[in-house]
């Protein structure tokens, strides 16, 4: 390019043209280089060497809105895809929120377009907000990184960051780690089931509430309890006591035989039951979770031969 344009020689239209198209004009490409020599992308930069703000694109067709109406009539228009209820439009340079869509080429805004003498839209263009504010690529052409207009990140590998803060929802499919430095974590924000080998060296002083049972599925066996005060009734005793202690998770059921009959008897979480004796009775209790059998409990309370 600078052979063409050396002292004595005469570049032609076709070499001014590519002259011009290989400069940057900052203004028509929205981009603001401040003294500070802080870059803004579509804004001006402010505190930050770097700002970036999206823009407002066409989206596809035309369209035409009357004075005063609501209703926004398309062409070659896909509403569904371009413009969903609660997208905000720019129509002839004022901002509308689409309040809902009735088929690819009509829609209803909010506020209605502006009466007469502001000029009605017959087959004009529509703007909306890009969906994408940063995409990064290698040089394959393989996204790596993107962050869409909602601020939402995604990126095609791992994230390496010393610290990070999250306001709402954290979802993986896996964490890894110890968990050693987890700090007041809320049982009511654990959902889900957990074995113990997925949090295997999680301080119990790192965990703020009641961990249910159903949490740890895999400890269930060791939080269901079933005893007799007195597994031997001796002389003049009529009767002992059965004595139960479980996660209020399980539904808990009682079985034994009294006079040739199989008893079964539903249970709360815990208590005492009194109950008639005679001969030596077996009692079984079955702990389920969900329909399933998670753990029994059997004891035998003998009754002495006079």
């Amino acid at each position: 390019m600078e052979k063409l344009f050396a002292t004595g020689c005469i570049p032609s239209g076709a070499n001014f043209a590519s002259l011009i198209s290989s400069s940057l004009n900052l203004q028509d490409a929205g981009v603001t280089v401040d003294t500070c020599q802080r870059i803004g992308l579509g804004c001006t930069p402010a505190a930050t060497t770097l700002a970036v703000q999206s823009q407002y694109v066409p989206i596809r067709g035309t369209i035409s809105v009357g004075n005063g109406a609501s209703a926004v009539t398309g062409v070659d228009t896909d509403f569904w895809a371009d413009a969903p209820a609660g997208t905000t439009l720019q129509i002839a340079g004022a901002f509308y929120t689409v309040s809902s869509v009735q088929s690819a080429v009509m829609l209803t805004i909010s506020p209605p377009f502006p009466a007469a003498p502001t000029p009605a839209v017959t087959n004009g263009q529509a703007y909306r907000d890009s969906d994408n504010l940063l995409q990064l690529s290698n040089a394959d052409r393989q996204q790596l990184l993107l962050l869409d207009r909602t601020g939402t990140l995604f990126a095609a590998g791992a994230i390496q960051a010393q610290s990070v803060t999250v306001g709402t929802t954290v979802t993986a499919t896996q964490f890894a780690g110890s968990g050693a430095q987890l700090k007041d974590v809320p049982i009511s924000a654990l959902t889900g089931t957990f074995t113990a080998e997925q949090l295997p060296n999680l301080p119990a002083t790192k965990i703020s509430g009641v961990l249910r049972v159903a949490q740890i599925p895999s400890l269930s066996r060791r939080e269901v309890l079933m005893y007799a005060p007195t597994p031997l009734l001796g002389s003049g005793q009529t009767g002992a006591s059965v004595c139960w202690e479980a996660d209020v998770a399980y539904a808990l059921t009682l079985e034994f035989q009294f006079n040739g009959q199989t008893i079964k008897r539903s249970l709360g979480a815990q208590g005492t039951l009194y109950i008639p004796l005679t001969q030596s009775t077996i009692f079984t209790l079955t702990a389920r979770l969900q329909g399933v059998v998670h753990a029994q409990r059997q004891i035998t309370i003998d009754v002495a031969q006079n």
